[in-house]
C-alpha cells in the first residue's frame, strides 16, 4: 500500500510476485490497494507520477484486485463528474476495458455515474461514459462464467434509469447489451420484457419471439459450454482444441459482426 501510494511501479511489481503478497488485505480505512490505487491515480493527475500511477492501476486490475470501500470509489467519480473531468473518467473507464475483469468494479461504476450524474453539467451529459460503461459489460458478457451472467443483466437497471443527452444512443446502447446477453443464452422474463419495452418496444418484441423460437443447433452447442464453465470462457477456451473460428462463435463473435454492420442492425431478420 506505501508503494502504490508513492507510486513505487518497480517494488510494486516484486510485492504482487510473491507468494505471500495479499490483495485483499485492508488498511484502517477499510480500504483496499485497488481502492488506494485509484484515489492516487486521481489524486496525482496533475504530477509527474501520473503515468506510474495508471501502470499500477492497470498492474492491479490484471491481478483481479478488488475494491474494498465504497466510499474509495465514490469520492473518485463524484469529485471527477463535479470537475467535468472527462479525462480521468475516460480513462479509467479505457482502463477497465482493456484490463479489468472485475464485476464488483462493473457494478460500482454503474452505480456512481447513475447517482451522481446531476454533478456533471456538460452539455453532453453522461452520454460517452455510460457508452465506454458498455463496452466494459459487453467484455464481461462474452467471457463470464453462467452464475455471474445474473449479476451483469441486473446492472442493466443504470442504463435504463439514467439521464441520456440522447434518445437515440440509448437504444442503441440497450439494444447491444440485450443482443449479447441473448447469445450467452439468457431467457428474459416477464418484468425483463416490460422494462425493456420502455426503452424499445421493437427489442422487446424481438426478445419475445426469440423466447418462442426453437434453438439453432450451434447456439445450443454454445450455450451448453457456456453452462460448463466455471472460470471465464476465454480461459476454458484455452485447454480445448477447435478451429479459431468455433471458439470466436462461443464467445459471441456473430454479435461482433453483426453490429459492425453498415446497414445497421435489422432486429426482424437477427435469429440466434
Amino acid at each position: 500500500m506505501i508503494a502504490i501510494k508513492h507510486s513505487h511501479l518497480h517494488i510494486v511489481q516484486l510485492l504482487m510476485n510473491s507468494s505471500e503478497c495479499d490483495l485483499t488485505v485492508q488498511n484502517i480505512n477499510n480500504y483496499s490497494p485497488f481502492d488506494i490505487a485509484v484515489i492516487t491515480a486521481f489524486d496525482s493527475r496533475q504530477g509527474p507520477s501520473h503515468n506510474l500511477c495508471w501502470e499500477i492501476v492497470y498492474l492491479l486490475m490484471r491481478a483481479g484486485a478488488e475494491p474494498a470501500c465504497p466510499e474509495a470509489m465514490l469520492y473518485v467519480f463524484r469529485t471527477a463528474l463535479k470537475m467535468e473531468d472527462a479525462v480521468f473518467l475516460r480513462h479509467f473507464l479505457t482502463a477497465c476495458i482493456e484490463h479489468c475483469t472485475s464485476h464488483l468494479v462493473h457494478e460500482r461504476v454503474l452505480l456512481k455515474l447513475h447517482r451522481n450524474q446531476p454533478l456533471y453539467m456538460a452539455e453532453s451529459g453522461i452520454d460517452e461514459f455510460l457508452e465506454l460503461a458498455s463496452f466494459f459489460t459487453v467484455k464481461l458478457i462474452k467471457t463470464t462464467t453462467w452464475q455471474k451472467l445474473p449479476g451483469l443483466i441486473q446492472t442493466f437497471v443504470y442504463y435504463m434509469e439514467s439521464h441520456w443527452s440522447r434518445r437515440f444512443l440509448k437504444e442503441k446502447i440497450y439494444r447491444r447489451l440485450v443482443l449479447y446477453a441473448s447469445a450467452a443464452g439468457w431467457q428474459w422474463s416477464a418484468s425483463d420484457l416490460v422494462l425493456i419495452r420502455n426503452t424499445s418496444q421493437t427489442l422487446a418484441q424481438w426478445c419475445q419471439n426469440l423466447q418462442c423460437s426453437p434453438l439453432s443447433l450451434s447456439f445450443a452447442s454454445r450455450l451448453s459450454f457456456r453452462k460448463k464453465c466455471e472460470q471465464s470462457v476465454s480461459f476454458c477456451l484455452t485447454f480445448i482444441n477447435i478451429p479459431d473460428a468455433v471458439k470466436e462463435y462461443i464467445l459471441l463473435g456473430d454479435v461482433d459482426l453483426l453490429l459492425k454492420s453498415e446497414k445497421g442492425v435489422d432486429l426482424t431478420k437477427v435469429q440466434m
